[in-house]
């Protein structure tokens, strides 16, 4: 019996959440709902791998703000990579307080990705909302990121 592409990718996406999950308990991460629509949008539909670049923003802002965090982590470090996360996670965190009942016919943001993605991170400032990001990526990528040691070295030495 063979594996469909299907298959592997919601394999692997229940693979990396169950990752998470096992550490949730001694770290602040994503909620499991949020972690999986991110994965959803982060891994290839037909190959189940990480996307070459990261989804686009205005349609995928939770899956977009979780692969930026983690290529930063496997990449230089640069400043300008980890401000533009937070900015946006910010506007992610506060999305949800544009609409209030009544004052928003509910047909013209049912379906706006940012609504559907602040609704999974509801409840979070905007720096929780990054911390509970910058966990998740640092387990996503098994602790290991060159960026952080190369921080510490340029701060610390050695």
């Amino acid at each position: 019996m063979t594996i469909t592409d299907k298959e592997y990718r919601q394999k692997r996406i229940d693979t990396l959440a169950d990752n998470v999950a096992k550490l949730a308990d001694r770290f602040d991460a994503l909620s499991d709902a949020a972690i999986r629509h991110a994965l959803d949008g982060m891994l290839n539909k037909r190959t189940g791998r990480m996307l070459a670049s990261a989804p686009t923003f205005s349609k995928r802002p939770l899956a977009s703000l979780l692969y930026r965090h983690i290529q930063w982590h496997q990449g230089s470090g640069n400043l300008h990579g980890m401000f533009s996360v937070k900015w946006d996670a910010g506007y992610l965190a506060r999305y949800r307080f544009r609409f209030y009942p009544g004052t928003v016919p509910q047909e013209e943001w049912d379906g706006d990705p940012y609504y559907t993605d602040s609704l999974l991170v509801s409840g979070l400032s905007e720096n929780e909302l990054h911390d509970r990001l910058e966990t998740t990526a640092l387990i996503l990528t098994h602790g290991e990121s060159p960026a952080l040691d190369k921080w510490r070295k340029a701060l610390h030495g050695s």
